[in-house]
């Protein structure tokens, strides 16, 4: 079981590389639901705030449901490393990255793009990007024996994008065209 001081420290750690434009595309996405749901101006704030942080959520939640679905014996698992730091820590990084590059992809301005508040479509989204990533990782702690704290959760996540390209991953085979993957993903 993964403690409530572990899940906000992990979630703040995700958030903290979340791309400056996901940043605002989600308040502007809440500021026009509120606008097209006809708020009165003095509860619009609240309703801003409100839809805002449901939206976060979805993209949270619907993340690590599909890493407890995906990795299903591997998180129940006490020879593998996702729950320990540098695998939750990795997991929080691939997460960000993975909305980052989803945007970076979108077709259609994200404000279009229902994927990002809606959770049933997220899940898939986080479903097929984590099934690929699984295929070519090894998470057990007897690989990762002798890699701990800041250093060895970025090398999780580096594996995780690695991994996510081999399996031909569009998501981060977009994002590494932009510029946002990893320079160095060997290990």
């Amino acid at each position: 079981m993964v403690n409530f001081n572990t899940i906000e420290t992990i979630v703040k750690h995700g958030m903290s590389h979340v791309s400056v434009e996901l940043r605002s595309w989600v308040p502007g996405y809440a500021a026009s639901r509120t606008t097209a749901l006809g708020v009165p101006a003095e509860e619009s704030d609240c309703e801003v705030a409100r839809i805002a942080t449901e939206t976060w959520a979805i993209l949270v939640s619907t993340f690590w449901t599909a890493v407890t679905t995906v990795f299903a014996a591997e998180w129940n698992s006490k020879d593998h490393i996702l729950r320990e730091s540098i695998g939750l820590t990795g997991l929080a990084r691939y997460w960000a990255h993975t909305v980052n590059a989803h945007l970076l992809r979108c077709e259609t301005p994200p404000k279009s793009d229902p994927r990002f508040y809606d959770a049933q479509a997220m899940q898939t989204l986080f479903v097929k990007e984590l099934g690929l990533a699984k295929a070519n990782i090894d998470l057990t702690k007897v690989r990762w024996h002798g890699f701990s704290g800041a250093g060895g959760a970025s090398r999780v996540y580096e594996e995780l994008i690695k991994s996510a390209m081999a399996g031909n991953s569009t998501i981060q085979l977009a994002a590494t065209r932009s510029g946002e993957a990893p320079h160095n993903t060997s290990v």
